[in-house]
């Protein structure tokens, strides 16, 4: 069973501002706690900015159904690599110390009007 969330934004003003890393740390927090294993991306390899976005600061990486693996000897035919980023689920994840705020989005956002 698969799901696809699409979610493009491109106003310029929004670049680089955090606001695509907040969507996809969103992202990633229900889909840990719908015991997703992982998010699966597709980057085009003509946008170097979106590809240091999710390999270097996302951390995520090249998924084994990226043509690169899937069809190597054709590699440079695909204008796009698959990447993914595993998920740690909430009911297996590290046990938490109780002592600690838990999860949530009101958590993860570092703005002063969350705090």
């Amino acid at each position: 069973l698969s799901s696809g969330i699409n979610a493009e934004y491109g106003v310029d003003e929004l670049r680089s501002k955090g606001v695509g890393k907040f969507m996809m740390q969103i992202l990633e927090l229900v889909g840990a706690r719908a015991a997703m294993k992982k998010i699966m991306i597709t980057v085009f390899k003509h946008n170097p900015r979106s590809v240091h976005f999710f390999k270097d600061i996302l951390k995520y990486t090249d998924d084994e159904t990226s043509p690169r693996y899937c069809d190597p000897l054709e590699e440079e035919e695909y204008c796009y690599e698959i990447m993914s980023k595993a998920l740690r689920t909430m009911a297996t994840g590290p046990k938490t110390d109780p002592a600690k705020e838990p999860v949530t989005l009101k958590s993860m956002c570092k703005a002063s009007c969350c705090k």
